[in-house]
């Protein structure tokens, strides 16, 4: 007996019809997306509240545990970047399946993919659990931990897997947010879950609980967040039929087919990124390990808050792909590149010049190692966000199985270099290391293999994103280092002119060398827009 009934969603009307047994809608209701402008918007105040959070509650956290303890939390935090292999690529593969199926509106593929993912998380899951209790004591012995923290590594190691256990189990809900591009609301609920932890993180240092306490803050709030999430996706998508016993081995094929190569991607980041504080540890101890787990605070704010804006991106390519556009997946791709390597210009050269200053504001002296550490990392990962719109396309395109294999070659050689150089240098060797096969191949084979996919023109795409993005970035890092080595030589006036020159160079190089003439446009069309979209709001709150 079928009933028809009418739902209301996003101010339109849409016919369903249901039985007594279960529900079958016959259309995809697609939700409202947000500009992607706002979307951004909301990923960078997110960031910039994390951020700030972040700067705040971390000098008493150091303080509290001491450089060990702190080097013993920046270890641990480390293997939650390892435990990120038994995501085996998924996490990219449901995003991007998800994102088809709603670029074509097919409802039916897209509860297949979501019930299908949810499966192979869960497996993922458990394998996390069990790798997790049965690596503890190699690793005790590999890294050499002391016997006085012993004990305490063991419990940090059994409650950073159990984060990302349930993660990994609630994973699909937040691909299907992601996919339907709900960035807003998505920036809303991290945000939210930054404050819970830092806040938790504050109590819990000031309680003596030590870096235990710090872990088991760290589970509560992944867990209240992911809670949110679900309830979040079950309103925005109403006909989302994620089921365990909905499994199907053909979408699984397909899915792991995919995630294969981005598993191999994986694999490389582990190795190329989340091993340094080993090597660090492993050649210098747990007190050099503190100085670098300092500029990996900020570095890995940096590296969010780039991640931010590419998310936005990634999830309109995959639609677009979905549609069969290509011509206009041509126009967004090099708006984005342009707009992407702006971003990362401006943040990086702010980072790289004020690093010293920057710390010493946030902790005082003797910090001065970590911001050579920190400027050797954003420096080498500049060009990896300057050009990450790039890697989207390969995934958006499946055409990602290159890029796999490239950066599979460029990890390897990084861990070999950062194992070499950090042997003789230490920290700052083991930095360099990382970064030079990361410059290296972002200067020369990444930039032709994207413009090749796309079928764009090479010379165009790489002077912009790649050439000027790099001079506008080294000429304000140069002029705002001024700042620490040149005042006290010069004095405020040849200061201060030498750092507005250098911001007006970069600021002039960016907007027009690096933007073409419709990205100009398109930006004083938003932001004519959005100063009138202002004043409205103001006149109606004026009149109220």
């Amino acid at each position: 007996m079928r009933n028809f009934f009418l739902l209301y969603s996003n101010k339109r009307l849409y016919m369903t019809y249901s039985n007594s047994e279960k529900q079958t809608d016959t259309e995809f209701i697609v939700p409202r997306r947000i500009s992607l402008y706002w979307g951004t918007i909301s990923q960078w105040i997110s960031m910039a509240v994390t951020i700030g959070l972040g700067l705040a509650v971390t000098p008493i956290i150091i303080r509290r545990l001491g450089n060990e303890s702190y080097g013993l939390w920046g270890l641990v935090a480390s293997f939650v970047g390892f435990y990120g292999l038994f995501d085996l690529g998924l996490s990219q593969a449901v995003s991007r399946f998800l994102g088809n199926a709603i670029g074509a509106k097919d409802i039916e593929e897209f509860n297949r993919v979501a019930s299908t993912g949810k499966c192979l998380f869960f497996c993922a899951s458990l394998l996390v659990m069990l790798v997790a209790v049965m690596m503890i004591e190699p690793a005790q012995s590999i890294l050499s931990i002391p016997v006085e923290y012993a004990k305490q590594f063991g419990v940090l190691i059994l409650l950073s897997a159990t984060s990302v256990t349930i993660s990994l189990v609630m994973a699909v809900y937040g691909g299907a947010l992601l996919a339907s591009e709900d960035f807003v609301p998505l920036s809303c609920i991290r945000t939210g879950g930054a404050v819970i932890r830092s806040l938790g993180s504050l109590l819990v240092i000031l309680a003596g609980k030590g870096v235990v306490g710090l872990a088991v803050v760290s589970v509560a709030s992944g867990v209240l967040e992911q809670v949110i999430i679900f309830l979040r996706c079950r309103k925005r998508l109403p006909q989302m039929r994620a089921s365990f016993f909905a499994f199907e081995t053909k979408v699984a094929r397909a899915l792991v087919g995919f995630a294969t190569a981005s598993f191999v991607v994986i694999i490389a980041e582990v190795l190329r990124s989340k091993l340094d504080v080993m090597l660090v540890t492993r050649f210098g101890g747990l007190g050099q390990a503190g100085l670098y787990a300092v500029a990996l605070v900020i570095f890995r704010y940096f590296f969010r808050a780039m991640a931010a804006v590419f998310r936005v991106a990634w999830a309109r390519l995959n639609n677009l792909h979905g549609n069969g556009d290509m011509a206009e997946l041509q126009v967004f791709f090099l708006r984005a590149s342009h707009m992407a390597a702006v971003c990362a210009a401006l943040v990086s050269g702010f980072l790289i010049g004020l690093a010293p200053w920057l710390i010493h504001l946030w902790l005082g002296d003797g910090y001065g190692e970590s911001a050579i550490v920190l400027r050797i990392l954003i420096g080498g990962y500049f060009l990896e966000f300057a050009t990450n719109p790039g890697r989207g396309s390969l995934f958006a395109t499946a055409r990602h199985r290159y890029y796999a294999a490239q950066t599979a070659v460029e990890a390897v050689a990084s861990f070999t270099l950062a194992f070499i150089l950090g042997s003789k240098f230490g920290m700052n060797g083991v930095a360099l290391g990382i970064v030079v096969p990361i410059v290296v191949v972002k200067l020369t084979i990444q930039p032709w293999y994207v413009a090749r996919n796309l079928s764009i023109e090479l010379t165009g795409y790489w002077f912009r994103v790649v050439a000027m993005a790099t001079l506008a970035m080294v000429v304000l890092a140069g002029g705002l280092a001024s700042v620490s080595y040149s005042f006290d030589r010069w004095g405020l006036r040849m200061t201060s002119l030498i750092t507005i020159s250098s911001i007006l160079i970069s600021g002039t190089v960016l907007w027009q060398l690096e933007l073409d003439k419709m990205d100009r446009v398109h930006i004083v069309f938003r932001g004519k827009q959005a100063v009138r979209g202002l004043g409205d709001k103001i006149s109606k709150i004026s009149c109220l």
